[in-house]
């Protein structure tokens, strides 16, 4: 439970700098947990991956899933909340450090 929290964590934090509003990641992440619990299972997306989020916080929901489905999810979530957070947060935060910097010194 603590990785599956850990890991959806993530992937909410690359998304909440990368839409820079709270209320419109409300929203994605609503949709997102519907699309993933109904439309994937619906449409027969879920052979390799089980994409169903719900399936994260309780593993008895299916019982076909093997370790290596639920790890790789944890893995694209976090690589995918990671690598959101570094280009639209961090990288946006070295410019205004850098800039900042550089105002300094040329104000000295």
């Amino acid at each position: 439970m603590f990785i599956s929290s850990a890991a959806f964590s993530t992937f909410i934090l690359g998304l909440t700098t990368f839409a820079e509003n709270k209320y419109f990641t409300m929203i994605v992440l609503l949709f997102y947990v519907i699309v993933t619990g109904i439309l994937v299972e619906i449409l027969a997306v879920n052979e390799l991956i089980n994409f169903n989020i719900l399936v994260l916080f309780d593993l008895g929901i299916r019982s076909d899933l093997n370790g290596f489905n639920v790890i790789l999810y944890y893995l694209l979530l976090s690589l995918s909340g990671s690598l959101l957070w570094y280009y639209f947060g961090y990288k946006k935060f070295l410019k205004k450090v850098s800039l900042t910097s550089s105002y300094k010194v040329m104000n000295s």
